[in-house]
């Protein structure tokens, strides 16, 4: 008598191999895009957040209202990255001087990417392949954290604001890191 075995999702999360696999892959995508194909695939991660919390029932602006909180985290992310790529672009003078010094604000500025990168995406596999069920259906308080995250967001999009006046190379150097940032197919 031939037996076939169903496993679910959750059942395969919970494998040692899945995760090691999981973070492999992540990993290596995280490397390969940019911040532009990361933004892409959050808003898309909302879109279908939104799409499967109107289908189960909750009203659109209730639905974005709850997407956009839970989001929050990501899009400070996002400002993260963008403001490392664009202060880290020109270290400080002090740091060129060595080799060594030179390698490891390298290896420093990239881990700083691949950690941004990594924990949007993972949070939105997470989102999207484990829970799809999880945005209410009633309006929510905000929280503490809410707050301060929409504070660290507002910060971070100051900074980018303020950021031609504080490098060197000014506007015409920050709109090229930009562009090299954001523009999703230049992988």
């Amino acid at each position: 008598m031939h037996t076939r075995m169903r496993f679910s999702l959750s059942a395969w999360e919970e494998m040692p191999a899945f995760q090691a696999g999981l973070f492999v892959v992540t990993a290596i995508f995280a490397l390969l895009v940019n911040f532009g194909f990361i933004a892409l695939v959050l808003v898309a991660r909302i879109t279908c957040d939104i799409v499967f919390a109107v289908a189960r029932g909750s009203k659109r602006k209730v639905a974005l209202e709850a997407v956009l909180r839970e989001s929050l985290l990501d899009i400070l992310l996002l400002l993260y990255g963008l403001n490392l790529a664009v202060y880290a672009a020109t270290p400080p003078s002090s740091i060129l001087q060595s080799g060594a010094d030179s390698a490891l604000w390298t290896v420093l500025v990239g881990l700083g990417f691949l950690v941004a990168k990594m924990a949007v995406l993972y949070r939105c596999y997470r989102r999207l392949a484990v829970s799809k069920s999880h945005v209410s259906r009633e309006a929510t308080p905000r929280n503490g954290s809410e707050t301060a995250l929409l504070l660290l967001i507002l910060a971070g999009i100051l900074s980018l604001i303020a950021s031609p006046s504080l490098i060197t190379g000014g506007a015409k150097s920050v709109i090229g890191i930009l562009r090299r940032q954001i523009i999703p197919w230049r992988l």
